[in-house]
């Protein structure tokens, strides 16, 4: 599968002018040397919360903590995935992107965390459980290893009766196996 290059990425970012893409959707005043404030778009409020550095390229709503930079803003405010973010703002800011192949063990990696994803695993919850967990699984990354034990989960919750983690090997066990 063909994916947008970091270095397209890159010049996207670059491109955006935070005070621009976020204007359009919320009144911003100044606020300082670099700060601009306005109500939050994520949430209802009367007085403002909602700040941008424009610098950084960063969001902060200091009454919902959502929080950012230009491709979350866009993911958040059109309810787009992070490829139509990045494609929305290549668009506005006339940024040219380049595709290259995917490496097929990054693919299947990839499609992993998406079904994963899909069947209900939390995202914060793969980042949580990513960090080296001591198991030894034919040299996987924290990464791999956290999303095999949560396909694993996904699959005991999905039909097989209720299984345990084995410390020793990092597979679900059936009950009674």
């Amino acid at each position: 599968m063909a994916l947008y290059t970091n270095d397209s990425k890159e010049r996207v970012r670059d491109a955006v002018d935070m005070v621009d893409l976020v204007s359009s959707r919320v009144e911003l005043k100044r606020a300082g040397a670099n700060r601009l404030t306005g109500l939050c778009p994520f949430h209802d409020e009367r007085s403002p919360s909602f700040g941008i550095n424009p610098a950084e390229k960063v969001y902060h709503c200091f009454g919902c903590q959502a929080s950012g930079d230009a491709f979350t803003f866009v993911m958040e405010t059109e309810g787009v995935d992070f490829k139509g973010a990045l494609e929305h703002l290549a668009d506005r800011y006339k940024v040219t992107l380049e595709l290259e192949d995917e490496d097929p063990q990054a693919a299947e990696r990839r499609k992993r965390r998406e079904r994963l994803l899909e069947a209900g695993v939390a995202e914060d919850r793969l980042t949580r459980i990513a960090a080296p967990i001591g198991l030894d699984l034919g040299g996987l990354t924290a990464e791999e290893t956290a999303l095999s034990i949560m396909a694993e989960v996904v699959a005991v919750r999905n039909g097989r009766e209720g299984g345990r983690l084995s410390t020793a090997t990092g597979r679900i066990h059936e009950v009674g196996a």
